[in-house]
């Protein structure tokens, strides 16, 4: 069926219309909801029951427990009742005798879920139509293999998915009221792990294969980022010693340059200097006479000799000069130092003697 639809964001609630109302025993009206101008029916995610099928003198209920984690049927449920709320304000003139404001059909209108054990679960109370011959439920249950179920086969442990008809709006003088009748049930296997033993001895080593394949696989990485860490250095070495190549080989041919310049400049200059003597006459040459060993030694010594006194001049003069400051400003708590006291054994005569 088309119009069995999925509870979702995806639902478009504008294609949703109001029936006209048709009264009830008891002073109460119902008018039914459309999708499209068809009956809708949407398909519940997996629930639980409060307490399975439960028979009320003159009908059978279904409470749907759903986990909290079911937000989007939740949010489904609260569009749904928005949108029924703004269709009955639209038909207020026509359908009752004093308009109603929209503030006072909310305030009036019954919710269709409630939290329970603490909002672990929300509840979803569904009616289901009755045989009044023999007071049976008229719904179809299946198993997941398609094979027929009772109501008996349904409990408080076991988990369903139901098609749901959204009948219409009950309401009154007093309040308004989504009904919702349970057509279908599917009921889902139990998922039993723990019945028998699940450990595999074996798991233990596939998972130390698992983390030696992925240690392996990250050492392979790190290898790989470091060839290609190798890879940038030595091209960058290589530019780099191209450069240096190429500044040194400038550098050596500015200097091959300059020296060329140099001996060019040389070679000028030298040629310009020198001039050309043709010797022919000896006899008219001076002659040269060449100093013995002993006389040159005796020159190097004299010139020796006349250093060190000089030397030792300027000694004696920076030390008399020394030794009038320190007489001139009485500076007698002055320590002297040794090499001064064999300077003061040098007597001025001495100096004299040398002037």
């Amino acid at each position: 069926m088309d119009n069995i639809v999925y509870p979702n964001d995806d639902f478009d609630f504008l294609q949703l219309s109001l029936g006209n109302p048709t009264s009830l025993q008891g002073g109460a009206y119902m008018t039914k909801i459309l999708y499209k101008e068809q009956p809708l029916y949407i398909q519940t995610p997996k629930s639980l029951t409060k307490q399975g099928f439960v028979k009320h003198p003159k009908k059978y209920y279904v409470e749907l427990m759903f986990d909290n984690n079911d937000e989007k049927l939740f949010r489904w449920l609260e569009n749904l009742e928005e949108r029924c709320q703004k269709l009955i304000y639209e038909k207020g003139e026509t359908w009752f005798q004093n308009q109603l404001e929209l503030n006072d059909i909310e305030n009036a209108f019954a919710t269709t879920i409630r939290p329970y054990k603490s909002c672990k679960y929300y509840l979803l109370r569904v009616n289901v139509k009755m045989n009044y011959q023999t007071n049976a439920p008229i719904v179809k249950i299946y198993n997941e293999n398609q094979s027929a179920l009772t109501i008996d086969d349904v409990n408080a442990d076991t988990n369903i998915i139901s098609i749901l008809e959204i009948q219409g709006i009950r309401f009154s003088s007093r309040n308004f009221q989504i009904e919702m009748e349970l057509k279908q049930v599917m009921t889902l296997n139990s998922e039993v792990f723990f019945d028998s033993c699940l450990i595999k001895p074996g798991e233990r080593e596939r998972e130390r294969e698992r983390a030696r394949a992925s240690i392996k696989e990250k050492q392979k990485e790190e290898e790989k980022q470091k060839e290609e860490e190798i890879k940038v250095s030595v091209k960058e070495n290589h530019i780099n010693s191209n450069m240096i190549q190429e500044n040194e080989s400038k550098d050596l041919e500015n200097t091959i340059k300059e020296n060329t310049i140099e001996e060019n400049t040389i070679e000028e200059n030298i040629s310009a200097e020198l001039k050309e003597f043709d010797i022919t006459d000896v006899s008219t040459l001076e002659t040269i006479t060449l100093k013995k060993p002993n006389q040159v030694y005796y020159e190097i010594y004299k010139e020796a000799r006349k250093k060190a006194k000089l030397a030792k001049k300027e000694a004696i003069l920076a030390f008399l000069e020394a030794k009038n400051i320190k007489k001139t400003y009485m500076l007698e708590n002055v320590d002297d130092s040794d090499s001064d006291s064999d300077i003061e054994n040098i007597s001025e005569s001495e100096y004299s003697e040398e002037e």
